[in-house]
Formats: structure tokens, sequence, C-alpha cells
């Protein structure tokens, strides 16, 4: 009777192991799935990374250009404006000595064009 009772022991505690055995092994599968699920996330989430980056860069580039552009329109604006200084002080000149001449006249003196604004 010893024996059948140790036996059934024995039986026992084989069968509790193995159902702990079985349940490690379906817990582990489940973690390998999780864990391959995962990987997989951070690969799509690398390569969408990478993507951006790359719009980034891009972008930068296109931005970089585009204000380096308008620095040199804004630089060719400058000196155009430098370069047209001297002729627009001899027009407001030319301006200012027709206001004179007009405050001058009379209404019923004749407006002649002075001579200065014929020779351009």
């Amino acid at each position: 009777m010893f024996q059948s009772l140790a036996a059934k022991i024995t039986a026992g505690i084989v069968c509790a192991l193995a159902i702990a055995l079985a349940f490690v092994i379906w817990r582990a599968d489940g973690l390998s799935d999780s864990l391959e699920a995962k990987r997989n996330e951070l690969a799509s989430e690398r390569a969408a990374h990478a993507i951006t980056r790359g719009s980034v860069e891009t972008l930068q580039g296109a931005l970089e250009k585009f204000v380096g552009a308008g620095k040199a329109a804004r630089a060719a604006q400058l000196s155009s404006i430098e370069a047209q200084a001297p002729r627009s002080a001899v027009l407001r000149s030319k301006a200012a000595a027709i206001r004179a001449e007009l405050e001058s006249l009379e209404p019923d003196d004749q407006c002649r064009t002075p001579g200065f604004v014929m020779e351009d």
C-alpha cells in the first residue's frame, strides 16, 4: 500500500510538473510572439523615421536654396538702389526746380517746360 501511495504521489508530482511545463512553454511562446511583434514594430518605426529624416533633409536643402536665392535677390536690389541713388538725386532736384517755378507763376501765366527737363 505504501508503494501504491508513493506511486500515486510520484504520478501526481509528474502530472503537476507536466502541467507547469506546459504552462511555461505556452507562456514562453506567447512572450516570443510578443517579442517578435515588438521587433517588427521597431523595424517599421525605424523605416518610418528614415523616410521622415530623408524628407526633412530634402526640405532643409530646398529651404537653404530658397533663403540663398532671397539673400541674393536682396543684395541685387540693394545694389540697384545704390546705383540709382545719383539719378534719383538729379530727378529730385529737377522736381524741386519745377515746383519752385510753379509757385512763382501767376494764374494767367503760361507754363513753359524748362530746358533741363527736356535734356534726358
